[in-house]
């Protein structure tokens, strides 16, 4: 998403969602938590948050656990927060 969003693409969040989910469509990739990443890249263009901190969330809320973090807006994708 740094890469898409940045200087030198400079695709607005819904276009960098689109085309990693392209990429990672391709027969070529094993994707590892498809279902967590799928999830993220749906979420993140209405999200208001950093596609990491969005994909951080859906992975723990797939695998039904929290997140420790300071940041209390991640909250709003329906994940457990923990503040350390």
């Amino acid at each position: 998403m740094f890469v898409l969003e940045g200087n030198y693409y400079q695709y607005d969040v819904i276009q960098a969602a689109q085309e990693l989910a392209l990429i990672l469509s391709a027969s070529c990739f094993e994707v590892i938590d498809a279902t967590a990443i799928s999830n993220a890249l749906r979420l993140y263009p209405a999200s208001n948050l950093d596609f990491p901190d969005v994909l951080i969330c859906e992975l723990a809320r797939v695998n039904n656990d929290e997140v420790l973090s300071f940041d209390r807006k991640m909250a709003r994708l329906g994940v457990a927060i923990r503040q350390p």
